[in-house]
């Protein structure tokens, strides 16, 4: 196995890291907001997947990134998704202003508390888009379906429990919860 070969999948309303090696991969997304962070100086890539996210639930995976990095501007981000769902006629209207409104909100807190625009990647989707994003945490490489090397690609028939052979520092937690306590 390479050291590529593990991809790590960050499920929908949820956070994950990866650490050192390996490719973290947000899963498929539509509407839902998809944030990635590369902290290049300790090679930790963080990934929030999140379907409409609140401010709180936003706000608190930034000052996470931040509190966890090494310095500031080691961090760059990438934010992708947020795209406009296909809906019947009379509902189109309302949802993507939804939509917009979430990407306005989404834009401001990250230039918040990235003001370096060289530090931050949005690139929101198109109507009723459909992709997944990949970061490699050892080079801080960001991906979407289109642009992943083949080498980086999992073999859909590769069992699973290879995973447990692969030393890496992960940690998944639940924002929502975490932000109620």
């Amino acid at each position: 196995m390479d050291e590529f070969d593990v991809t790590l999948e960050c499920d929908m309303n949820a956070t994950a890291c990866l650490k050192g090696e390996g490719i973290l991969s947000s899963g498929d997304y539509g509407p839902c907001t998809i944030i990635c962070a590369y902290d290049s100086d300790s090679q930790k890539a963080d990934m929030f997947h999140y379907v409409m996210p609140s401010d709180v639930i936003v706000e608190s995976f930034l000052e996470k990134v931040i509190q966890d990095s090494s310095h500031e501007n080691n961090v760059h981000l990438y934010v992708q998704g947020c795209g406009l769902s296909v809906v019947p006629e009379n509902l189109q209207q309302q949802s993507d202003k939804n939509a917009y409104h979430k990407r306005e909100s989404i834009a401001s807190f990250v230039q918040a508390y990235f003001p370096n625009k060289e530090q931050v990647d949005v690139q929101w989707s198109g109507r009723d888009t459909r992709g997944t994003c990949y970061v490699n945490a050892a080079t801080g490489e960001f991906y979407t379906d289109e642009k992943l090397p083949s080498e980086y690609r999992l073999d859909l028939d590769e069992d699973v429990e290879d995973v447990e052979d692969v030393d890496y520092d992960c940690f998944f937690h639940n924002l929502e919860n975490s932000s109620q306590a």
